[in-house]
């Protein structure tokens, strides 16, 4: 016994003992109850090998799968297909082919066959997702020539798409966004 764990030892004794000259036995009883209810919340733990924990969140770029009214799955850039086991996004309507960032807690192992994860969408956030446009003479004035900022690393390919984060002086004029070859 170190001399801390016997300094609160003796503390406590002394406590114990003077409660008891006092006639305090009932209330000693229930401050040692509160005392182990209190410690036994605040050291409690829980196995790492349980699997998933809610407070587990992950973020994937992902394509959005539509398979009837309101049923839908994601094809996730880093995660494979992702079947949403449920959700905190409920008012989503999810439209065939879009790109959004998906925010989600994994849930566990044992999802349908056919998916490589089980989640609980906390939330979608939709990325503009355009075709490539064609730039010819005709259509030359149609499209601007606004410069953007593109940092290392902010473009990929990845799920079929070529993903862009770019950085744009915006005026007060909101302008359309192209990407023409």
């Amino acid at each position: 016994m170190d001399e801390m764990q016997y300094l609160i030892s003796f503390l406590l004794l002394r406590v114990e003992n003077r409660l008891i000259h006092y006639g305090y036995e009932k209330k000693l009883n229930l401050l040692l109850l509160a005392f182990l209810a209190v410690m036994g919340v605040t050291f409690q733990s829980c196995d790492d090998g349980d699997g998933y924990s809610l407070g587990d969140v992950a973020v994937d770029w992902a394509t959005v799968n539509v398979k009837g009214a309101h049923v839908y799955d994601f094809t996730g850039d880093r995660w494979g297909q992702i079947w949403p086991a449920t959700t905190d996004y409920f008012w989503y309507s999810p439209i065939d082919g879009q790109r959004v960032i998906l925010y989600f807690n994994p849930l566990y192992d044992n999802y349908p066959e056919g998916y490589d994860c089980s989640v609980k969408v906390l939330n979608i956030k939709e990325i503009l997702t355009k075709p490539i446009e064609e730039l010819t003479a005709e259509n030359e004035e149609t499209f601007g020539n606004d410069p953007v900022d593109i940092f290392e690393g902010n473009m990929w390919i990845s799920g079929g798409y070529l993903n862009i984060i770019f950085n744009q002086n915006m005026p007060s004029k909101v302008k359309n966004i192209w990407l023409v070859w």
